[in-house]
């Protein structure tokens, strides 16, 4: 039985998938998706990351490969929500148990494989138009530490971050909190709750984006809430 069937009266509990199974898989009713892929002519590799911790291929049995993409990006999802703070844990299990589908992988197909997509890790709207409150992360940790010369920024660090942009974008919060002079509270809200994994993990806040200092602006871990519960 889907865990979360009864949060969804309007989809029939006779309607795998809502539907549409040529798109979505559901072998536990959770929807993160962990893919990867080498470049736009190399096999995908996905799996689905399920509330239990174990990871699923499209056909329901568990995933036993060894791709290292894969397992690290499963490892910093575990060590989230093992880090016992409400504000992330919340973050992460909403993400995990919601009906839409939520991404999170190396290689971007549609912008990567034209060259437009950034090196960077970020957090952008689902291309399929019907996975409403959906989105797609980028997440390419080493690149991150490379970029901004800080070797010391942890997995957990940079997806959350993202994932916290995931999340206001499901429930239409984007855009909310203050905002710094020529940074977007979207940013802002992002390194608050970066900073609240980085304190878990025994590190001190940090108060650059780029290469401005945003301190002034920012909010103390031990005051920061989210917008939704």
């Amino acid at each position: 039985m889907d865990p979360l069937a009864e949060e969804y009266y309007p989809i029939s509990t006779y309607a795998y998938v809502a539907n549409n199974p040529m798109i979505y898989i559901d072998p536990n009713g959770m929807e993160i998706i962990l893919s990867y892929r080498e470049n736009k002519d190399s096999e995908l590799i996905s799996v689905t990351y399920g509330n239990d911790g174990n990871l699923y291929n499209a056909d329901g049995s568990k995933y036993t490969g060894d791709n290292q993409y894969i397992l690290n990006a499963k490892t910093a999802i575990d060590n989230l929500r093992e880090l016992g703070d409400e504000n992330v844990t919340n973050v992460i299990n909403d993400l995990i148990t919601g009906p839409e589908k939520h991404t999170i992988s190396n290689f971007h197909y549609k912008l990567d494989s034209r060259g437009l997509g950034k090196s960077e890790s970020y957090n952008v709207k689902s291309s399929d138009d019907t996975n409403v409150g959906g989105s797609f992360t980028k997440f390419v940790p080493d690149t991150d530490r490379k970029r901004l010369n800080s070797p010391s920024m942890s997995d957990e660090e940079i997806l959350g971050h993202e994932l916290k942009h995931a999340y206001n974008r499901k429930h239409g919060l984007r855009g909310r909190g203050a905002a710094a002079k020529g940074l977007p509270n979207e940013e802002v809200d992002g390194l608050n709750f970066q900073n609240i994994i980085r304190g878990l993990q025994g590190r001190a806040p940090k108060m650059t984006f780029g290469r401005r200092n945003v301190s002034e602006y920012l909010t103390p871990a031990s005051e920061y809430k989210n917008y939704k519960k």
